[in-house]
C-alpha cells in the first residue's frame, strides 16, 4: 500500500480520511510490533472501507463479525499495519487514544486550508448525524458532532472563521474527561455547513 499516504496533506481525499480515522478509526502499538490503522463500519457501510482501499492502492482484505456489544449487527473492518503511515497519522496530532489526547489544534495547523472542510466532512462521516423529527408538529431538524468538549472547542472555533456559529451541549453522562455535542439548529448555520462540506474536489 501506499504507506507514504499520510506524510503530507495536499489532496482533499487525505484530509478526508485523516478526518474519518480522526473521529471512527482506531490506533493500536502493542510492544514489539508495528503500528496498526483499523477501521470498522456497519457491514452495510462496507462501501466506505472500499473506497479507503482503493485511495491507499492496497490489497489487504476486509474482514467480517458479529458485533459483540450488538449481536444482530455485522461488522466490516480493514486493518493497515506499518510503522511509517502509523506514525505519520501520529505526527499530524491524532494521538493512540484519540478521544483522550487527540490535538485537534495541531491537526489543524497540519491540513491547508482549501482541505478543511474536507477533514470536517471525513469527521462528520465518523461523528456526525442529522436529526430529522417524525413526530407531528415538530419540523425543526438538528446537526451535530459528538466529541470531547476540548476537541468541540476547537471545531466552534473553526467554524466561526467561517461565520458559522454553533452551540456546544455537554453530555451529563459521566465520562473520564467531558464529552458532549456541537449543534447546529439555525437553519442558515445548517445550510452554511452542509455547502461547505458537500462542496468538495473529492473525487
Amino acid at each position: 500500500y501506499k504507506e507514504n499516504y499520510f506524510e503530507e496533506i495536499d489532496t482533499p481525499e487525505k484530509a478526508y480520511w485523516l478526518g474519518f480515522i480522526a473521529s471512527d478509526g482506531c490506533l493500536y502499538r502493542r510492544e514489539g510490533h508495528q503500528g496498526m490503522i483499523s477501521l470498522s463500519v456497519n457491514e452495510k457501510d462496507v462501501e466506505i472501507l472500499d473506497n479507503f482501499k482503493k485511495e491507499l492502492d492496497t490489497v489487504k482484505p476486509i474482514s467480517f463479525s458479529t458485533d459483540k456489544r450488538r449481536p444482530t449487527t455485522r461488522m466490516a473492518s480493514l486493518q493497515i499495519t506499518g510503522d511509517k503511515i502509523f506514525n505519520d497519522v501520529l505526527s499530524l496530532g491524532v494521538g493512540i487514544r484519540k478521544t483522550f489526547d487527540m490535538e485537534l489544534d495541531k491537526v489543524f495547523e497540519n491540513i491547508p486550508e482549501k482541505f478543511i472542510f474536507d477533514f470536517i466532512l471525513g469527521y462528520f462521516d465518523g461523528d456526525g448525524s442529522i436529526y430529522v423529527p417524525q413526530e407531528k408538529g415538530i419540523s425543526e431538524s438538528h446537526i451535530c458532532i459528538a466529541a470531547p468538549i476540548k476537541s468541540l472547542e476547537v471545531f466552534q472555533k473553526i467554524l466561526h472563521l467561517y461565520n458559522i456559529e454553533s452551540s456546544i451541549i455537554k453530555d451529563k453522562r459521566k465520562y473520564s474527561q467531558p464529552f458532549g455535542s456541537l449543534e447546529l439548529k439555525n437553519t442558515t448555520e445548517k445550510y452554511c455547513f452542509l455547502k461547505k462540506i458537500y462542496t468538495s474536489n473529492i473525487k
